[in-house]
C-alpha cells in the first residue's frame, strides 16, 4: 500500500461499510475494498472530489467492488475534505473493520448496554 506520511493531529475520517455490502462481498473483499480506498486517498492529494471519485471507480471497478458513480464521488468528497489523514472503516454500529482506529466521538464513559441510555461524561 502506498503510504504518505499521515498527520497524527488529524482524526481519521470515518467511512461506514454497510452490513449489506459486507455480507454481499465477504470479509476478504471488505478488507481489499478498504485497502484500495486508502491507497486512492494516499495518492490523491490535490485532486478534486470528482477526480478522486473517478479514480476510486476505476481502482475499485478493476476488482468488481465499485459502487454507483455518485457514491464514488461522495467518497471522493470525504477524501478531498480530509487531506493528510488516515481513514477509519467501521461497520454500521461504529465498530472498527479496517484501517485506522477511529477516535471516539462520545464520552469516554459512554454506557453502551442500550441505545436508549444517555451519554455521561
Amino acid at each position: 500500500m502506498t503510504s504518505l506520511p499521515q498527520n497524527p493531529d488529524i482524526s481519521p475520517a470515518q467511512i461506514t461499510i454497510s452490513t449489506a455490502f459486507a455480507e454481499r462481498v465477504g470479509p476478504d473483499s471488505v478488507q481489499l475494498w478498504a485497502r484500495l480506498v486508502q491507497e486512492v486517498a494516499d495518492e490523491s492529494r490535490g485532486l478534486t472530489a470528482a477526480e478522486i471519485g473517478v479514480l476510486l471507480g476505476q481502482r475499485l471497478g478493476a476488482e468488481g467492488l465499485a459502487g454507483h458513480p455518485v457514491e464514488m464521488e461522495r467518497f471522493g468528497e470525504m477524501i478531498a475534505d480530509h487531506p493528510g489523514g488516515a481513514l477509519a472503516f467501521v461497520d454500521d454500529r461504529g465498530r472498527p473493520v479496517a484501517g485506522a482506529i477511529p477516535r471516539p466521538t462520545g464520552s469516554a464513559h459512554e454506557e453502551t448496554e442500550s441505545d436508549d441510555r444517555p451519554f455521561y461524561s
